[in-house]
C-alpha cells in the first residue's frame, strides 16, 4: 500500500505539487459510474500494453520511482495538453484504443517532441579534447587527467580544484563526454554563480556542444535563467516558425543556426533544463529539491545529465546546503556531478 500510495500521489500531483489524497475516496468524490468508467478505462489499458507487474520495492526504491513518474507525467500532460500538436478527436476515432494508439497517438507523439526539442541525441564517440576544443593545442595537466583517468561505475562525482586559467571547464566537459560516449548520461547542464557568468559559458559553448553529439544529431542548447531571452545569442538559436507537428513533420533543429535551442523549451526556465546541454544559474538546478511547484519536472529535467557546478567554493553556507541535497537526488535518480 506504501508504494501504491506514492506512485498515485506522483501521478496526481502533475498540477505542480503532490495532492491530499483521503485514504479511500468515498462515493461523493467517485460516483459509481465514474468507478465504472475507470474501471473499463483500465481493462483497454491493460489489453494494449499488457503491462508486467511491478518488482516489490523498498521505500528507496518507490521513492526513487516516484520522483521519475512524477516528473514524467508532468512533461506529458504539458506536451499531451498543447491542442496544436493533439487535436481533439471524437469518441469514433477512439473508440478501438489499439488503433488510435499505432495510427494516430504514436505518430502524433513523435512529432510532438521533435517540436519540442525532446528527441534524444546519440552522443559522439569520444576523441580526445581537441575534438571539443580544436583550440586547444597542448592538454594542461588537468585535462590531461579528465581524458585519461579511470572512471568508476555507478554515478560519479568529481571535484576539480586547480588555479584560474588551468581549464577546468573544458576538463568537466571531457568528463561528460566520457560520460555521454559510454552511455552512462544523455546530456549535460552547467550551473553558475550568476546569470553573467552563464552567458559567458553559453557563447564558449556554442561551438563546441555539437562536438558530444554525432554529426547527424540535432542537440538543443539552452539558457536557463529568468533574463535568458535578452541574450542575442541565444535568441538567435530559437527557430522564429516551429514546423507543424504532423506526422512525418521534420525536426524543427534543422535550422542553419550554429547553435539551437526548440521554442519550446526555450519558453519556460523550468523546460530549459530539458534541452541536452543547459547552461544556466545554480538556482535554476536547486528549485529541483525546495517544495515549489512543478519541482519534480525540474528534477525531471536533470535525469541522466552529467551536472556541471562551476565557482562551488563562492556559494554560502544556505546555497551549500541546498547542492548537497540536490546532489544526493541527482546521484539517487543515477546522475554523475563535478564540481568546479
Amino acid at each position: 500500500h506504501g508504494t501504491r500510495d506514492k506512485l498515485l500521489r506522483a501521478l496526481a500531483g502533475h498540477h505542480g505539487r503532490p495532492p491530499l489524497l483521503p485514504t479511500r475516496p468515498g462515493p461523493l468524490l467517485l460516483s459509481k459510474p465514474c468507478v465504472e468508467a475507470a474501471a473499463a478505462f483500465v481493462a483497454d489499458m491493460q489489453a494494449l500494453f499488457a503491462p508486467t507487474a511491478l518488482p516489490r520495492l523498498d521505500d528507496h526504491g518507490s521513492d526513487r520511482l516516484a520522483w521519475h513518474l512524477a516528473g514524467l507525467t508532468t512533461l506529458s500532460d504539458w506536451i499531451g495538453s498543447r491542442q496544436a500538436w493533439f487535436p481533439y478527436a471524437d469518441p469514433q476515432a477512439v473508440a478501438d484504443p489499439a488503433a488510435y494508439f499505432w495510427d494516430h497517438a504514436i505518430p502524433r507523439a513523435a512529432a510532438a517532441l521533435a517540436a519540442a526539442g525532446l528527441i534524444g541525441a546519440r552522443p559522439a564517440r569520444f576523441a580526445g579534447i581537441q575534438h571539443l576544443f580544436p583550440r586547444i593545442e597542448t592538454a594542461s595537466p588537468v585535462q590531461t587527467w579528465a581524458a585519461s583517468a579511470e572512471l568508476p561505475p555507478g554515478p560519479l562525482l568529481a571535484v576539480i580544484e586547480d588555479l584560474t586559467g588551468s581549464g577546468k571547464t573544458e576538463a568537466a566537459m571531457v568528463l561528460a563526454h566520457r560520460l555521454l560516449a559510454e552511455g552512462r548520461a544523455g546530456g549535460v547542464f552547467l550551473a553558475l554563480p550568476t546569470m553573467a557568468t552563464a552567458n559567458a559559458m553559453f557563447g564558449r559553448l556554442a561551438d563546441a556542444y555539437r562536438g558530444l553529439f554525432a554529426p547527424e544529431a540535432h542537440p538543443s542548447l539552452a539558457l536557463a535563467h529568468r533574463r535568458a531571452e535578452l541574450d542575442p545569442r541565444f535568441a538567435a538559436s530559437i527557430p522564429a516558425d516551429g514546423p507543424s507537428p504532423r506526422a512525418g513533420s521534420g525536426d524543427p533543429a534543422d535550422e542553419p543556426a550554429e547553435s539551437h535551442c526548440a521554442a519550446w523549451l526555450a519558453e519556460d526556465r523550468r523546460r530549459a533544463l530539458l534541452a541536452q546541454v543547459g547552461v544556466g544559474t545554480l538556482d535554476q538546478a536547486l528549485l529541483a529539491i525546495l517544495p515549489v511547484r512543478h519541482a519534480a519536472l525540474r528534477l525531471q529535467g536533470l535525469v541522466g545529465k552529467v551536472l556541471v557546478v562551476d565557482e562551488v567554493h563562492a556559494f554560502d553556507a544556505y546555497m551549500r546546503r541546498e547542492l548537497l541535497t540536490l546532489l544526493e537526488f541527482h546521484a539517487a535518480l543515477g546522475g554523475s556531478a563535478v564540481l568546479l
